[in-house]
């Protein structure tokens, strides 16, 4: 902590501090470094984003239902609501157990007991869509997370880990819906880029990403 002392000073001084301010450099404040991606990352999987969701659809088109909401969940809580944890696990079994298989991956296995730790991480969000009813009907998992890229530097972004719907719903509109909430929610966290993986064997699911891409 620096300490002044108040005092009269002597003309030969005052001349002489006088004289030297004409010298001296101006202030310039020292510009601020960009945040790591690192610390973009932790910060955005810190905040809650519903209000980053754009408005619920309240008229039927194309099959949607009538009036549905769209709740945003970390991974600890989803996984503390059992009648919810049970509904998304489901949607995703439902598909992924048969694609995995189907993939015939040996670096990557249908593992129920890897896929539920990755749903419920504490890093993981979930959009969560329902009908009136509180079915759930699809849902998307992402996390906000820093890679490097081809070039070894470090890149803040978006990593969608599922976007799962149910099958009465395929055709509906609701995945582009849920790539617009995403894309919502990355530009407001300024994210450079948003990032996922599919199955080459998910023919339906490739056909649609390669449409939005």
């Amino acid at each position: 902590m620096a300490s002044f002392t108040m005092g009269k000073e002597s003309y030969a001084k005052r001349k002489k501090i006088a004289r030297n301010v004409a010298l001296a450099k101006p202030l310039v404040a020292a510009p601020r470094k960009p945040a790591l991606p690192e610390i973009l990352a932790k910060k955005a999987n810190g905040v809650l984003l519903d209000k980053f969701l754009p408005a619920s659809a309240k008229t039927k088109s194309k099959g949607q239902p009538k009036k549905w909401t769209r709740p945003v969940y970390d991974g600890p809580a989803l996984g503390a609501d059992a009648a919810l944890k049970s509904q998304v696990w489901n949607i995703f079994a439902a598909k992924m157990e048969e694609i995995y298989k189907k993939a015939k991956d040996p670096h990557i296995k249908w593992n129920p007991r890897e896929r539920k730790e990755e749903l419920y991480n504490e890093h993981s969000r979930l959009i969560v869509v329902q009908n009136a009813q509180g079915s759930v009907q699809a849902f998307s998992m992402f996390r906000f997370e820093a890679e490097s890229n081809y070039y070894g530097k470090m890149e803040f972004l978006m990593y969608i880990y599922e976007i799962q719907v149910t099958k009465g719903l395929w055709g509906t509109g609701v995945c582009r819906r849920a790539f617009t909430a995403l894309e919502s929610i990355a530009r407001e966290f300024q994210a450079q880029l948003i990032m996922l993986t599919c199955f080459k064997c998910d023919t339906r699911a490739l056909s649609i990403y390669e449409y939005f891409e």
